[in-house]
């Protein structure tokens, strides 16, 4: 009689194994823990939404750790070739290219802007993001909106 009792646990042990498999494998594919606009979100670091026209995009929470912050007007992110704001009243950027060869620092300030909210470039063109560039770094680019080079309405600087 023992022999057949440890037959029926063996076989119970590996159905039990099996079906914990099964509802796994069911589990992660109705609960995918990442989608195509959030592949870089450090893991482990806090997220925040920001309502777009094509629904909500999580990103970073770049309000966690600002430079300045001026009643939700942020510097999240700036360096001597670039400012990066966050206004948190319309859930909006503005990239302020500061220094010359400007596409060199637009390049910098995009690549940073990624890091920071952690999106790959289709995640970052739902967001509002502006792009400009003061007069007295470039007279002919300034008080025109650029956006991001690598969004479908971002203008490349001319040459």
């Amino acid at each position: 009689m023992p022999i057949k009792n440890n037959k029926i646990y063996k076989w119970t042990g590996i159905l039990a194994i099996v079906l914990l498999f099964v509802f796994s494998v069911i589990y992660a594919l109705k609960n995918p823990s990442s989608n195509t606009n959030q592949q870089n979100l450090n893991s482990g670091q806090p997220t925040m939404d920001i309502s777009t026209n094509q629904g909500d995009v999580e990103i970073n929470d770049v309000t966690k750790n600002p430079v300045f912050d001026f009643n939700g007007d942020m510097v999240v992110k700036e360096n001597s070739n670039y400012h990066i704001l966050y206004f948190s009243k319309d859930q909006s950027f503005l990239i302020t290219i500061l220094a010359q060869p400007v596409r060199q620092s637009r390049q910098q300030a995009e690549n940073a802007f990624l890091t920071l909210t952690g999106l790959d470039a289709a995640g970052a063109c739902k967001l509002k993001v502006s792009l400009t560039v003061p007069n007295d770094v470039d007279q002919n680019l300034s008080g025109q909106e650029w956006g991001l080079s690598f969004c479908p309405n971002g203008k490349p600087f001319p040459q």
